[in-house]
């Protein structure tokens, strides 16, 4: 599936000595990235506010939900993984 894609990616990008970040839509259930955050492989998360590609839209509450959900996720685990908020 998508994670998986999103695994492999990863650790391409990891290995190649850089670090990895991930976007996701406002429909994305947050909890269908936490496998990937798991891994280690990901240092950033960038919630989009918005749907991408078209300008000019209102910012969805949503991403705001996402943002304490991960935050929460993130802390209880002590990793170090940045969190941003895209658009609107």
């Amino acid at each position: 599936g998508s994670i998986s894609r999103a695994l492999e990616m990863a650790r391409a990008v990891n290995e190649a000595g850089m670090g990895c970040g991930i976007s996701i839509n406002p429909e994305t259930n947050e909890e269908e990235i936490f496998p990937l955050l798991e891994t280690g492989l990901v240092d950033l998360v960038d919630i989009l506010a918005v749907e991408p590609g078209f300008g000019g839209q209102q910012f969805q509450e949503v991403a705001l939900s996402k943002l304490e959900k991960l935050r929460s996720w993130i802390d209880a685990r002590g990793v170090d993984i940045k969190l941003l908020v895209d658009g609107g």
